[in-house]
């Protein structure tokens, strides 16, 4: 393995309290998973490349902002700190695996957790940290210049982005388990594959019992399918995700 495969490959950050989160979220959406996060780097790097005019016109316009704060430093800072995010977001981009991939559980957690993702995290919180001294300073003053427009402009952008971002993950990526809670009939088991007993348990079931049944169509009983979701998010009969 290379050094520049390594550096986007090897795993150096220990696991931490969102790695479950997110190995429940490639086991049960490994294709939304990777759709999500490819479709953010290549946000990421548009956005910061699209920094490039604002860049020309903090140098145009230096020193020609009287409201106090010098903007152009804040504009030009802020697009050095998106344009550092390019490199690493390509590479995290080109070696993230399909999820057809062997071990591709493996080998998304060794991306994930790899050299280039930890330096791109840290590199996020510095931008954060910056986007708020930039919002602060656009609140602040009361100009119409074009250095303060910008910084409007390239503030709002990023939270709207952030605050997107965020929706999109835990609406699609990590939404609730569809599990649908029914009454057992034998005249409707077809509905689930025909089952007339619970696969964990092995118990029959009475006419009108709770079952609930997941989005593969397999029937357990409610506690026994909610004791096992809260070990694994797979379906215990087929092993799809839940």
């Amino acid at each position: 393995m290379s050094v520049y495969e390594a550096f986007f490959c090897t795993p150096v950050q220990e696991a931490n309290d969102n790695t479950e989160r997110i190995k429940t979220a490639l086991q049960k959406r490994p294709a939304e998973f990777v759709q999500f996060l490819r479709s953010t780097l290549v946000l990421s790097v548009v956005l910061a490349v699209a920094r490039l005019p604002i860049v020309f016109l903090a140098v145009q316009y230096d020193g020609g902002c009287n409201c106090g704060k010098p903007l152009h430093v804040w504009l030009i800072v802020e697009a050095i700190i998106a344009l550092a995010q390019v490199p690493l977001r390509s590479g995290l981009f080109a070696y993230f695996p399909h999820p057809s991939a062997d071990k591709f559980l493996e080998k998304s957690m060794g991306t994930l957790h790899s050299r280039a993702s930890v330096t791109s995290k840290n590199i996020l919180i510095v931008h954060y940290v910056w986007t708020l001294i930039g919002l602060l300073w656009s609140v602040q003053v009361s100009c119409s210049c074009v250095l303060w427009t910008c910084t409007a402009f390239v503030v709002s952008a990023n939270i709207i982005r952030a605050l997107t971002t965020l929706i999109v993950f835990f609406g699609s990526v990590l939404r609730p388990t569809k599990v649908v809670e029914m009454k057992y009939s034998k005249g409707c088991a077809d509905a689930h594959h025909g089952h007339s007993s619970c696969a964990v348990c092995l118990s029959e079931w009475d006419e009108g019992e709770s079952i609930r049944v997941l989005s593969c169509k397999h029937a357990f009983c409610s506690g026994c399918a909610n004791e096992w979701l809260k070990v694994r998010q797979v379906c215990p009969t087929c092993m799809r995700p839940a």
